[in-house]
């Protein structure tokens, strides 16, 4: 049998212990650690190969902040972005944007280095001519980046779209814009971003005075219609507009229908526009001799005739594009009729409903 013996001398086994120790120690630090704390501990410890490798996606945001802070890896942040352009380029442009309107602190962060980050992009000049566009006060300080570039649709293209992004609330600004889009609409898929964000600032600000030219030309460009008002609600969610922008628009439509439909009754279109925010569609359609509206609501669907003497009718949800006649008095759950206080009885019955 062979014996085996192991001479450690004390110093030594006093240094792994150390050694463990302080690995332990760092450990409990970095559990500790905030992830705007682990990062900076990652870029300061380690080298660029193992950053892009192993720092994910989500974290990209957090890494603007040490830029900002952390004068001495400026230099080796620029590189890693580098290195990952073609994921943190989309998550640069989108802090930027959203910037613009909410966080003023990180709009500035990103103006100090975008200069930097620009020399990066140098593929895609349009990027840096659309920041610019929407960062200068006015067209003057875009051309000193552009002196040699005499081209009188170029000129026309930042002095408009600057104006629009910047003073959008002034007479004439849409509609000299809506002009130059018809100019160069070819050229549409280029800065189709650029013209999405002006759009959503002039919905933002105007609410349901919104010019809705606008709107029809935008989806003229992107060769799209809608019958619906659920089918537009689908099409502007596809073109990426906010939650907010969207309700806007739908609201706004909704209450063009109710009030061209009740033309000659304000009674009904007063009463029904306090639905709207209830109101998921409507759809008008020919009833003989005269018009319905059908209003499409969570779980029932009502159905409105233009002539004064008919009730209105409510339907199960899915019920009543089934119908043959929408006046079925055997699938309704209930008619209304237009008599007397016909209002306040309307208002008790549709809160029976959940309405």
């Amino acid at each position: 049998m062979v014996h085996y013996e192991f001479d450690f001398k004390p110093l030594k086994l006093r240094a792994i212990s150390k050694k463990l120790s302080d690995y332990v120690e760092k450990l409990k630090n970095r559990n500790n650690m905030t992830r705007y704390e682990k990062l900076l501990y990652i870029f300061r410890n380690f080298g660029l190969k193992y950053l892009v490798k192993n720092i994910p996606k989500s974290q990209y945001s957090i890494i603007l902040k040490i830029l900002k802070n952390e004068k001495e890896l400026y230099e080796k942040i620029l590189d890693f972005i580098k290195e990952k352009k073609e994921f943190f380029h989309d998550i640069l442009n989108k802090e930027f944007q959203n910037s613009l309107l909410v966080d003023r602190e990180l709009f500035q962060l990103i103006k100090l280095f975008y200069k930097d980050l620009s020399k990066i992009y140098t593929k895609e000049p349009e990027k840096r001519l659309m920041h610019l566009i929407k960062s200068s006060k006015s067209p003057k300080g875009i051309f000193e980046y552009y002196k040699k570039v005499e081209s009188r649709v170029f000129i026309n293209f930042v002095s408009i779209t600057n104006s629009a992004y910047i003073n959008f609330s002034e007479e004439g600004t849409i509609e000299n814009l809506l002009k130059l889009l018809d100019e160069i609409r070819f050229y549409f898929p280029y800065y189709k971003d650029l013209i999405y964000e002006i759009f959503e600032r002039h919905v933002m600000f105007f609410k349901d005075n919104f010019d809705h030219r606008f709107l029809n030309k935008l989806l003229e460009l992107n060769f799209l219609k809608f019958n619906t008002i659920s089918e537009l609600e689908k099409i502007l969610l596809s073109l990426g507009f906010s939650k907010e922008v969207i309700e806007i628009i739908r609201v706004y439509f909704l209450k063009e229908h109710i009030e061209q439909f009740f033309v000659s009754d304000n009674e009904r279109i007063v009463f029904w526009k306090q639905y709207i925010k209830k109101i998921r569609d409507i759809k008008i359609e020919k009833y003989y001799n005269t018009e319905a509206i059908i209003m499409y609501f969570d779980k029932y669907d009502i159905v409105e005739f233009k002539d004064v003497g008919n009730a209105a009718y409510v339907y199960p949800k899915g019920v009543v594009d089934t119908l043959f006649d929408l006046k079925n008095k055997y699938k309704c759950i209930g008619r209304l009729l237009h008599q007397g206080f016909w209002q306040e009885t309307f208002e008790k019955q549709l809160e029976r409903l959940g309405l």
